[in-house]
Formats: structure tokens, sequence, C-alpha cells
């Protein structure tokens, strides 16, 4: 778990810096809203280590838990991008909407490869990662291909 949380505060810190040294360097200023989207990523998977090895006490439970969760990132990552399209759709250019949405989705990837690649390295769960892993991995990809289908639907 702790292995987890340091790897997301890690990938935060790496962000921030990469936005910080952009600003400084390159000149170019990025809107409040960047910022917020490595809060939100990070908050999402804090709530979702601390849920796992909270809640997951059996392997069915542990599915269970993940299918919720990987269900409730994407709807939250459905709202936030809505929400961002709502509140400043009409104040951006659509060049500014191309490039936010590219970095939430490039954001979004990195949690979630640095995540499921650290929750199925425990050595408890290497028996469980032979019976489920290939079938989470293929399902969250549907659901990320047909998330993604959406969001570019709604750059148009």
């Amino acid at each position: 778990m702790k292995k987890t949380l340091i790897s997301n505060l890690v990938i935060s810190g790496v962000t921030l810096l990469v936005l910080f040294i952009t600003t400084k360097f390159f000149r170019y200023s990025f809107s409040t809203h960047y910022y917020f989207t490595i809060i939100f990523f990070l908050s999402l998977y804090f709530i979702q280590t601390l849920l796992l090895f909270k809640l997951s006490k059996t392997d069915m439970r542990f599915v269970a838990v993940y299918n919720f969760f990987t269900m409730f990132k994407m709807l939250m990552s459905v709202f936030f991008l809505v929400g961002y399209y709502l509140v400043f759709g009409e104040d951006v250019s659509s060049k500014e909407k191309i490039y936010f949405t590219s970095y939430f989705i490039v954001l979004y990837f990195a949690y979630l490869i640095i995540n499921i690649k650290n929750l199925f390295q425990k050595t408890e769960w290497k028996a469980l990662k032979k019976t489920i892993h290939s079938s989470i991995i293929l399902r969250e990809h549907r659901l990320r291909f047909r998330f993604l289908q959406g969001c570019f639907l709604a750059i148009k």
C-alpha cells in the first residue's frame, strides 16, 4: 500500500514539476484546472488504494471492489471533463480544449499504468493476477476506448 501511495505522490510531483518548468522557462501559462486535474487523480487513486487494501479480504471481494472503483473513476473522469467543458467551454479556444483533454488523458493513463503495475506486483495477489488480470485489463481497455470516443466526439 505504501509503495502505491508513494508512486502516486511521485507522479503528482513530477507532473507539478513539469508544469512549473514549462511555465518558468517556456513562458506558457497553465490554467488552474491543470493543477486541479493533478489533485483530482491523486485523490481518486488515494481513495482506491485505501479501499482496495481495507475492504479486500478475499479474492472475490477484491475483484468486486476493483471493478466498482474502475467504473467510479471513469464516471468521475467523465464528470470532470463535462464540467470543464460546461464551465470553460465558451471562454477557451478549441485549441486549449484539445490541449487540456490531451493532458487529462495522458495523466489518466500515467496514473492507471503505474497503479496497475504496483497493484499486480504484490506477492499476495500473484494467484489472483493469473486468473483475473487479463479479463480486467481487457474490460478496462474496452471501456476506456468508449470513453475516449465520447471525449473526442464532445470536442467536435
